[in-house]
């Protein structure tokens, strides 16, 4: 429906989100009766071992709109949405009986509409439920039509399921799925499907590559199909094509002042470490000024701060580290320094922007300045993201005082 509006013109970006949480322990009766949950506690996609699924809880959100408007704009686009497919597949046998012509329609749909060619496609990101009948018909619907759209004999394609990992999303599976897809195309390799040892003697699984492994993607290919299904009878899929990664900058970078900012002193330092790693070990390509850029003008700016005049990626990480290890460095500004409060005026600030006087700049922004950042037109790019806290809790009993902090978990979590 989205991306309908979209081509229609009748909206010109939308945010695609679901979230899902087991509140209700009804459901898990349910679903146990069923036979549906896996009673190993492991979701098995296409594996003969496999016995059900297990329920997972979370939420994803991707941005959309059409690409030529993304690139005015000077957005990262990470992917573009070729064309979606929906069917319905009537009544059935029941909810572990998905139809595999509905599956078939949907991709045959999708595929035709694409323009790219079934050939193009060397990823299936499948729903993958580990139900050996739900499997064997996703598998066969897969193998058919791409059989019927005239796959090439030598044409290679991996197959893979989130679920594997992260449990079954239930209505935000979809979303998880996209986001893992996309992260796929971007660094051209697909993550295997964790557990998968001994293939389901139902599913056709002919001409797709399976393995618990992480492959490439297959070379001469840049397309992935997305396939999901509901409980209702719903199957859709998508046709995904990969963005070429941005080419390396080649300019000499200029100094400036890197700005940063989070709710608390703990969160700044971890915030600053993920820069950190990001400088050192993410390809370059990027121009300097672009990520101080970003840092200037499109994050929130929150009560702790720290300002740091740098000359290039490989000096800010090393004055960052230099930070964290509590080591003096020069045209450094931060409030855990006691840098005074100040609001400058604007015809100040100005004027330092224009003399290039960064480090009075970061002082004064450190200081609670709102500085006339300048706006070069710098694309937004993918970096470092803010450090959520993970260890708070916000279940709380019938008073405040029973409440209780939970203890810090380590969760799965995809970022894009």
């Amino acid at each position: 429906l989205t991306t309908t509006n979209l081509v229609g013109k009748e909206l010109e970006q939308a945010v695609v989100a679901a979230t899902q949480l087991n509140l209700a322990p009804r459901r898990f009766a349910l679903l146990r009766e069923k036979g549906i949950l896996s009673r190993q506690g492991r979701t098995l996609p296409f594996d003969e071992r496999a016995d059900g699924f297990v329920r997972s809880e979370g939420l994803g959100a991707v941005i959309v709109k059409p690409l030529a408007l993304a690139l005015a704009d000077g957005d990262h686009v990470y992917a573009v949405v070729k064309s979606v497919g929906v069917w319905h597949g009537g009544k059935s046998l029941g909810m572990t009986a998905p139809n595999a012509g509905a599956h078939h329609a949907a991709m045959t749909q999708a595929i035709a509409a694409s323009g790219v060619g079934v050939d193009a496609i060397g990823y299936v990101e499948a729903h993958g439920t580990g139900m050996n009948l739900g499997d064997a018909s996703e598998a066969d619907a897969i193998v058919r039509t791409f059989a019927d759209l005239g796959r090439r004999p030598d044409h290679d394609c991996v197959l893979s399921a989130s679920k594997s990992v992260l449990g079954h999303l239930e209505a935000a599976s979809g979303v998880a799925a996209l986001a893992k897809a996309v992260l796929a195309l971007r660094e051209r390799r697909v993550p295997g499907i964790a557990g998968y040892a001994v293939a389901n003697r139902q599913a056709p699984l002919a001409g797709l590559r399976v393995s618990a492994a992480t492959q490439p993607l297959p070379e001469g290919t840049r397309c992935a199909g997305l396939n999901s299904y509901g409980l209702g009878g719903v199957s859709a899929f998508v046709v995904l094509e990969g963005r070429d990664a941005p080419t390396a900058a080649t300019n000499a970078p200029e100094p400036g002042v890197f700005v940063l900012s989070a709710h608390n002193e703990r969160t700044l330092d971890r915030y600053l470490a993920r820069l950190s790693a990001f400088l050192r070990t993410a390809p370059r390509d990027y121009a300097f000024g672009d990520l101080l850029a970003n840092y200037q003008r499109r994050r929130e700016v929150m009560a702790h701060r720290v300002a740091i005049v740098a000359s290039d990626a490989d000096d800010l990480a090393a004055r960052i580290d230099a930070f964290r290890r509590g080591e003096a460095v020069d045209g450094l500004h931060a409030t855990r320094q006691g840098c005074a409060k100040e609001i400058v005026e604007r015809s100040l600030l100005d004027g330092w922007i224009e003399a290039g006087e960064w480090g009075a700049i970061g002082r004064a922004w450190v200081g609670g300045s709102v500085v006339p950042w300048p706006d070069g037109g710098e694309p937004r790019r993918p970096f470092p993201e803010y450090p959520f806290d993970n260890d708070r809790a916000f279940w709380v009993g019938r008073n405040a005082e029973e409440a209780a902090p939970a203890p810090p978990q380590q969760h799965v979590m995809l970022s894009v």
